[in-house]
């Protein structure tokens, strides 16, 4: 059984779903980087939904999308697991099957780069990164995420874990989405606490690189939402500290906090008497 995630199995299980559209990849090329030269070197046509807007020389973080078909041939197998490969447990990969020509997929998407928060404050939504996606799902109103994806019948995206997950939609013909999207302060607040996890994997990364690699990428989520919440239960807050108390226990086990060596840590902390780092640098 493969690792990886199968493009293949994916359109064979849903072709007779939706056999009349076509099945397109939403790739951000952050996370797979090389991707645009592969699909060069492949000869598979792509487009950046960057195109015609101010971040357009941005290829190397830029929204990539191409059809699925493009890459099923036999002669194209190598792009394909390569794709796979590099795709499943990066946060990198959405899929969608629609009725619509490419270019107005990419117009249709281009639109919904643009977003506007507290202060009216013009951001780049990031919503091809699968992780905003998911957040989306969570903190917009039904009406809002129902606009965000009349696109297409179907999506699919890759979690942290490299599960696929199935969102269903309400194809529009014509686009019932408005730009910019406009999140209010609690949605916006809310995007941002989804993003802790993510935040925290950085600063392990940078704290202990070759502990945290020997984590297993798909265990990796479910390891820090855990630790996160023993973190709070015991009063430490804040990205940083709660980093801290993440490495421990990839230092010392998920259990640490209930050993009698620290009984006293806790304890301070518990109290309100001292940050965890700085309880830590006493140690």
């Amino acid at each position: 059984m493969s690792l990886y995630f199968s493009l293949g199995k994916l359109v064979n299980d849903s072709c007779l779903e939706f056999q009349k559209n076509t099945f397109y990849c939403l790739v951000d090329h952050a996370g797979m980087p090389g991707l645009a030269k592969m699909l060069d070197r492949s000869k598979v046509p792509y487009s950046s939904v960057f195109d015609d807007t101010k971040e357009e020389s941005a290829l190397s973080v830029a929204p990539i999308l191409f059809k699925l078909s493009d890459v099923a041939s036999e002669n194209h197998g190598g792009l394909r697991r390569w794709i796979e490969e590099h795709g499943s447990y990066t946060s990198s990969m959405i899929l969608f099957t629609s009725s619509l020509l490419r270019d107005e997929v990419v117009r249709r998407l281009r639109i919904r780069l643009n977003a506007i928060v507290s202060e009216n404050m013009e951001v780049l939504l990031r919503y091809y990164d699968p992780r905003v996606l998911e957040a989306m799902l969570n903190v917009l109103s039904d009406v809002q995420l129902q606009d965000f994806l009349s696109i297409a019948d179907c999506w699919w995206y890759l979690n942290r874990q490299g599960a696929l997950v199935k969102i269903a939609s309400d194809f529009s013909q014509d686009d019932m989405f408005t730009s910019p999207l406009r999140l209010t302060e609690q949605q916006e607040f809310l995007m941002l606490d989804a993003s802790e996890p993510d935040q925290i994997a950085d600063q392990l990364q940078k704290m202990m690189p070759d502990i945290f690699h020997n984590l297993s990428i798909s265990l990796r989520y479910d390891f820090i939402c855990r630790n996160a919440s023993r973190a709070s239960a015991i009063g430490i807050s804040g990205t940083y500290e709660v980093a801290l108390y993440c490495g421990v226990a990839l230092l010392h086990g998920e259990d640490f906090s209930s050993l009698p060596q620290w009984a006293e840590v806790v304890g301070k902390v518990q109290h309100r008497a001292i940050k965890f780092s700085t309880a830590l640098s006493e140690e």
